[in-house]
């Protein structure tokens, strides 16, 4: 004979004590002798009416015509609820049978949180790649640059008698008479605390000469600049946000040029002369980071001492951008000197102006 009951709620964090005298009360006509306990496994094969939790009157027919007042949850086709019996069951049995759903039940959850972690580690965005390195353990740095100076000269002959000259040529005169491209770049080699920085400039320039057209009639005359440097650093300083090197170095100048005058009274002349030279340099740079990609860096430079010009000294600043990983933008100023004795005069030159260049990681 099969019996209908109210399924009783009941609240997972009950006790198995607190189970037995919350059945006692629903189920008042049950054998006192019977007891309550939870349950982890298949619905029984002989359920009958059986609900998901929604509170709903369930049957249940168990074997040997005991009935079951049941609460089920079911997580695809396990189930774990609880029961109550009219039925003598092992008091054992039931802490068993209670320790088991927990255990279940923990293992189930266990589980859900680790697919969900193991998913939402899956869709986060990798790391983006280092630069690529092109010699082991060195990092390269090179650094095409466009640097627009105004260019005053000034010329003292040694011979007293004789009157100085002087001149200033703007950025744009200098372009109009530049006879090929320019070159302007920079390289540094970098491993640990220690690096090596060279510089090389070569601008040739062209420019007509006026004679008047009595003893010369016209001319030509060509100009090239070429200077280059190399220096030794090491990291004095080195920090989150800033940094800052030390070394030595030196400078190499050469200055050439040539002078063709066209025939007028006097037949065609043509002079061609140059100088050459190097300065040993002490040098200083020093790098700050702002954040948010912003950093600036000072350089500094200062040498000859007699040894080939007299002085020779170069400042130079920017404003840096780290546009990418691997490429940094840089827009400031610089400004490069020497004072230079030659044999006959003694040689002033002050190049000074804006500057930009992008830097490249490898």
């Amino acid at each position: 004979m099969t019996r209908s009951y109210r399924a009783p709620r009941v609240h997972w964090i009950l006790s198995n004590a607190g189970f037995r005298a919350y059945c006692r009360r629903q189920l008042l006509d049950r054998d006192p002798s019977g007891a309550c306990g939870l349950w982890v496994g298949r619905p029984l094969p002989n359920a009958r009416g059986i609900r998901s939790s929604s509170g709903r009157d369930v049957s249940i027919e168990g074997r040997g015509g005991e009935t079951e007042a049941l609460r089920e949850l079911t997580y695809g086709n396990i189930g774990i609820g609880v029961s109550c019996m009219n039925s003598n069951v092992d008091r054992s049995r039931a802490v068993r049978n209670s320790t088991a759903a927990w255990f279940f039940r923990a293992l189930l959850v266990s589980a859900l949180a680790l697919i969900g972690f193991v998913d939402a580690r899956a869709q986060q965005p990798a790391a983006p790649a280092p630069p690529a390195t092109v010699l082991p353990d060195i990092e390269v740095l090179v650094t095409p640059y466009l640097w627009l100076p105004w260019t005053a000269g000034t010329i003292r002959p040694s011979d007293s008698r004789l009157p100085s000259a002087s001149s200033t040529i703007d950025p744009g005169k200098l372009i109009n008479h530049l006879t090929w491209v320019p070159f302007m770049g920079q390289a540094e080699f970098r491993s640990g605390p220690f690096g090596v920085v060279v510089d090389y400039i070569h601008a040739p320039v062209k420019s007509g000469i006026s004679t008047r057209n009595i003893l010369f009639g016209g001319g030509t005359g060509n100009f090239g600049l070429d200077t280059g440097s190399a220096v030794f650093l090491y990291r004095a300083l080195a920090r989150p946000n800033q940094n800052a090197d030390v070394g030595v170095g030196f400078r190499a100048w050469g200055l050439d040029g040539d002078i063709a005058l066209n025939r007028g009274l006097l037949p065609p002349v043509s002079i061609a002369n140059g100088l050459a030279w190097a300065d040993p340099l002490i040098v200083a740079r020093y790098h700050h980071d702002f954040g948010n990609g912003f950093a600036a860096t000072a350089y500094g430079d200062l040498g000859g001492f007699g040894l080939g010009a007299h002085f020779d000294w170069q400042l130079m600043g920017t404003i840096d951008y780290a546009m990418r990983p691997g490429l940094d933008l840089h827009a400031g100023f610089r400004s490069l000197n020497f004072s230079y004795g030659a044999p006959r005069a003694n040689l002033n030159v002050n190049m000074y102006g804006p500057i930009i260049s992008a830097t490249l990681r490898f």
